[in-house]
């Protein structure tokens, strides 16, 4: 039995009925005993976690106490946005969905001078802080510090080890995608050029999907994968020279782009004339380039959505079976491809 059954029954608004329940001297003795009997005949049964739940949002909003929650970074400097450009996104999502849903999110650098796991948890627990979203690490597989296990935790991304609930980047639907979109522009020949550390962080995705769609395409895998940590001119001309990809897909840093357009500038390729281009990644580098792009700050958000439900259910520590939730991508139109005039019907498209 709800409580705008009672409601109607008792002629009164639900803000009555609440208040009559919760015995309010603002509810007429009346009237408060009304609503009582009407209850008690429906066999109404208050649910006391939510009565717990609204009276501290009721405290909060009398004191203009404000829950808070804690981003956690592993990086080894302060600020790691100022280097990685999509953790500061993530940051501004998740800062923005956790005002709306009325948290302070307060920064903390496990890596500062001095700084250990437990002297950390004692800061958190001395702020009344109850939920840890982290922003994930440098350093692939590292463990989350077990010194936390008293809190809900949430992180970001596939660098974190430990058996975590988390938020990342749908990598493979981003991969899919992108062949989606380079096959009904009629590309057949796909050649990746991408980071080392970066294959990892995506799950080998790319370099899957890449691989796959050309062996579904002509029958072999017919242009491999170039991983490299800095741009090779001559390995890249060689690769070039021998394989002969009709498009290039970079998940690569931003100065890849230039210095793959010197190249091809060199070889007097044009984009898309002789040859498409298109990215892979966290980033849109700039207009020209078509390709499929993380929306960071979604992640961001969608990890406070996610903390905030763990902390509703005292969801704490590290999960036997973790949740994690995956964010698509999206597609941005570019000139260094075929237009979108130029579809044809694919030998073979993913998804």
């Amino acid at each position: 039995m709800s409580m705008r059954r009672i409601a109607e029954e008792a002629g009164v608004s639900l803000m009555a009925v609440s208040l009559a329940l919760r015995h309010s001297a603002r509810i007429s003795a009346t009237t408060r005993e009304r609503i009582h009997a009407i209850a008690k005949a429906q066999g109404y049964v208050p649910n006391p976690r939510l009565g717990a739940l609204m009276d501290e949002v009721r405290r909060s909003r009398e004191s203009g106490a404000q829950a808070a929650l804690g981003l956690v970074s592993l990086y080894p400097e302060a600020e790691p946005a100022d280097r990685i450009p999509h953790l500061g996104l993530i940051a501004r999502g998740a800062q923005a969905r956790a005002r709306e849903l009325g948290y302070r999110l307060e920064k903390f650098w496990l890596r500062a001078p001095g700084m250990t796991p437990r002297r950390l948890r004692g800061v958190l627990e001395a702020r009344g802080i109850s939920g840890l979203l982290c922003l994930g690490s440098l350093l692939l597989g590292e463990e989350f510090p077990r010194e936390f296990e008293r809190f809900s935790l949430v992180t970001m991304g596939l660098s974190i080890a430990t058996h975590l609930h988390r938020v990342a980047n749908h990598h493979q639907h981003d991969a899919m995608l992108l062949h989606s979109r380079l096959a009904a522009r009629g590309y057949r020949r796909p050649g990746l050029l991408i980071k080392p550390e970066w294959e990892v962080r995506t799950g080998y995705c790319f370099s899957a999907t890449c691989l796959l769609f050309q062996e579904r395409t002509d029958g072999r895998m017919t242009v491999p994968v170039v991983r490299s940590d800095h741009f090779d001119a001559v390995a890249i001309n060689a690769w070039l020279d021998e394989f002969r990809p009709d498009v290039i897909i970079l998940n690569q840093p931003v100065p890849f782009y230039a210095q793959l357009e010197t190249l091809l500038r060199a070889r007097r390729m044009k984009v898309p004339r002789d040859i498409g281009v298109a990215f892979s990644g966290s980033q849109l580098v700039k207009e020209f380039y078509a390709g499929v792009g993380q929306d960071h700050e979604l992640i961001g958000r969608c990890g406070i959505d996610m903390l905030a439900g763990r902390i509703q259910q005292r969801d704490l520590g590290f999960p036997l079976k973790p949740k994690i939730e995956f964010v698509e991508g999206m597609w941005f139109e570019g000139e260094s491809i075929r237009s979108a005039s130029h579809r044809v019907t694919p030998v073979w498209m993913p998804g």
